[in-house]
């Protein structure tokens, strides 16, 4: 598909129609890195009141005793919030059944006022 103009009429314009393509992408490319720096300094800008944290002091350390003791509050609250969830769901399934069951009472009388109905009528 990329082949040197060959002095063709054709082969000038298909070469002209490319290169002209090339600049529109090459000026997008641009227009897009100019936009991609104004947003870079905006967020500078805005960033530059906060502090910097190292990223050694984000690596937790296997012989620290303060991430074995944020651990295990962790996992005490993740403990805690699973036994809650579980309360909750069987909780929620009680009442389903609970509900299905008025319903279906409901059901059952609604169908029996209908017999009735349709009995005491006899047309």
């Amino acid at each position: 598909m990329h082949q040197p103009p060959n002095g063709t009429p054709q082969g000038m314009t298909n070469s002209a129609d490319k290169q002209n393509k090339i600049k529109q992408l090459l000026e997008y490319i641009r227009v897009q890195f100019r936009r991609l720096r104004v947003y870079h300094e905006r967020i500078s800008e805005c960033c530059a009141s906060f502090e910097f944290t190292p990223v050694e002091g984000l690596i937790p350390y296997k012989d620290e005793p303060d991430s074995k003791l944020e651990d295990k509050k962790q996992s005490e609250l993740c403990r805690q919030a699973t036994e809650e969830y579980n309360e909750m769901k069987e909780h929620v399934q009680l009442r389903s059944r609970y509900l299905k069951e008025v319903i279906d009472q409901l059901r059952n009388i609604v169908w029996d006022v209908n017999t009735m109905l349709a009995m005491r009528h006899p047309t």
